[in-house]
């Protein structure tokens, strides 16, 4: 399938590393860029401080004993301000989010797509733009002074390829080589060698815009889906079998006591998970509900800013 506003093309093979033996990784663009990140190497890590399981990349040779002092030495430092980066896969239509309907070619190019000139709110800085009638939310933040809005950004000498489009927006530079993104270069001018968290992809995978040279960054699926799970197990078995895992006894043999070294750090990281496995996370402001994942890890990162992790 190359279905681009759902990842599944070459580029998120390319990130996840997978290809299939005797055939390597699908074409969909002969030259299309590397995904910045690809390769980077990746290491598990549970961070016992702030009951995490991360996925950290470009750790490099350093312990992962050096990541927990990392984190609790950055979360016992004053507070900083947290950047949080959205990025929208496939179809924002900026032709339709802010229609130019002052524009006499705008609906001789979309007579069936143009919308109406009195519809929707005229956009402030240029009364000529209007904003679509679905965003009159974000058309009210951006009255208020909340919301800035640079419309019709772009690059010059544009081949029309989705990929190589993606790749400069997620690199911020018109370089089809670059393998770094624009926050990771950031973080590789600002950031520390020890604390993972300082770049957060709230993800499966690395985003590409967060992909680092030098220092080290992570992503994290989701907090509140940590859990252990055993097929046809449920009801009072499952929680018996959840409340002996971890209580192996200390054992003479070298397998068996890294065994029970892991189950019960595995076992302490699902106490700390607890309290966020309802998904309320402790928040009083309403998210939307939806079968998107999207709401429910805005809800899950303003739990981790408000618990004062070092993001």
């Amino acid at each position: 399938m190359a279905c681009s506003c759902n990842e599944f093309t070459r580029a998120a093979a390319l990130r996840r590393s997978v290809a299939e033996a005797g055939r390597g990784l699908p074409v969909i663009e002969p030259g299309m860029p590397i995904p910045a990140g690809t390769g980077l190497d990746r290491r598990a890590f549970l961070a016992r401080t702030v009951g995490l399981a991360l996925s950290v990349y470009g750790a490099g040779k350093l312990p992962l004993g050096l990541f927990e002092e990392g984190i609790a030495r950055a979360q016992s430092a004053p507070p900083g301000p947290v950047l949080v980066s959205v990025f929208l896969e496939g179809g924002a239509d900026s032709m339709s989010m802010l229609f130019p309907t002052g524009h006499p070619q705008y609906t001789s190019f979309r007579p069936q797509l143009a919308l109406a000139p009195g519809d929707g709110q005229p956009f402030s800085e240029d009364t000529s733009l209007r904003w679509h009638p679905s965003l009159s939310p974000l058309c009210q933040l951006h009255s208020e002074g909340k919301v800035t809005v640079i419309p019709a950004i772009g690059y010059t000498n544009a081949d029309q390829s989705h990929f190589t489009s993606r790749h400069y927006w997620e690199v911020g530079a018109t370089d089809a080589h670059l393998l770094t993104g624009w926050l990771g270069r950031y973080l590789d001018a600002a950031g520390t060698l020890d604390n993972p968290l300082q770049g957060l992809a709230l993800s499966y995978q690395l985003h590409p815009s967060l992909a680092s040279s030098n220092v080290p960054v992570a992503c994290v699926s989701a907090v509140d889906d940590y859990g252990f799970w055993a097929s046809n197990v449920w009801g009072q078995v499952e929680d018996r079998m959840l409340d002996a895992i971890g209580t192996f006894p200390p054992v003479a043999d070298p397998a068996a006591s890294k065994v029970a070294e892991v189950t019960q750090q595995s076992a302490e990281l699902r106490a700390q998970l607890l309290p966020f496995a309802d998904g309320d996370w402790g928040t009083t402001v309403p998210y939307p509900a939806s079968q998107d994942d999207f709401p429910s890890r805005l809800r899950g990162l303003a739990a981790m800013i408000a618990a004062g992790l070092p993001l």
